[in-house]
């Protein structure tokens, strides 16, 4: 007797399940879950009275075979109100200028947001093309270079900032021969034209070239060019 009503059991949830499999492929999420949801109450209750002991292979292998979950709800979703507040404090940022995707993401989280909305914030505005490293790169560059800074220098300020070295030396190539002439024209603006007086006063000048951030090749150049 509980050998076939056992089996009863199994027949009943084999059935339910390929109907939740049917129901799969025939693009009927809605009537799939529908019986998923009865195939789990059956199996339950068949467990709990000891009728089964496992869910038959059957069941596994037709919820393997593509039963839809239902799509789990955004932070969007969830929690609106702090979510439209972190993006309005994003675009406020982007705004004043251009940010790394890194960059932004870090000075939202030192506001103290959630960091999972932060994240999904900061994702949303990159694939809508609001934040970019290449298009922050490019500005930062120009603009570092303007203010009388050497390669190097640029360079860690961007790794500092969260760019990766491709998108990096998309923007910034550190032996372009306008980084002497750089040099040179941040040496004469610091110094003059006057030539070191002694070596004490040529290591100086270097160190001064070396904190701007150009490297070793471009201070010697300079510094034998004024001799």
């Amino acid at each position: 007797m509980v050998r076939d009503r056992a089996q009863d059991a199994r027949n009943a949830v084999g059935v339910a399940a390929l109907n939740v499999k049917k129901a799969s492929e025939l693009a009927m999420p809605s009537v799939a879950i529908q019986d998923a949801t009865s195939v789990a109450s059956l199996v339950a209750s068949l467990v709990a009275t000891s009728v089964i002991i496992e869910p038959p292979d059957m069941l596994s292998e037709a919820l393997s075979a593509g039963m839809p979950t239902e799509p789990s709800a955004t932070l969007k979703e969830l929690r609106p109100d702090l979510y439209k507040k972190v993006r309005k404090k994003a675009m406020n940022l982007l705004t004043r200028r251009e940010h790394a995707v890194a960059e932004l993401e870090k000075k939202l989280n030192a506001k103290d947001y959630d960091a999972d909305i932060v994240s999904e914030v900061v994702a949303q505005l990159a694939h809508e093309g609001l934040v970019s490293d290449a298009r922050f790169t490019e500005a930062f560059v120009r603009y570092r270079h303007n203010m009388g800074y050497g390669p190097r220098r640029i360079q860690r300020e961007l790794r500092e900032r969260g760019v990766n070295e491709k998108i990096q030396a998309s923007y910034l190539d550190i032996g372009d021969p306008q980084w002497f002439e750089q040099a040179a024209q941040v040496q004469r603006k610091r110094f003059g034209d006057d030539m070191p007086e002694d070596f004490k006063e040529r290591a100086r000048r270097a160190r001064f070239l070396q904190y701007r951030g150009f490297t070793s090749d471009q201070i010697r150049e300079v510094l034998n060019d004024i001799e």
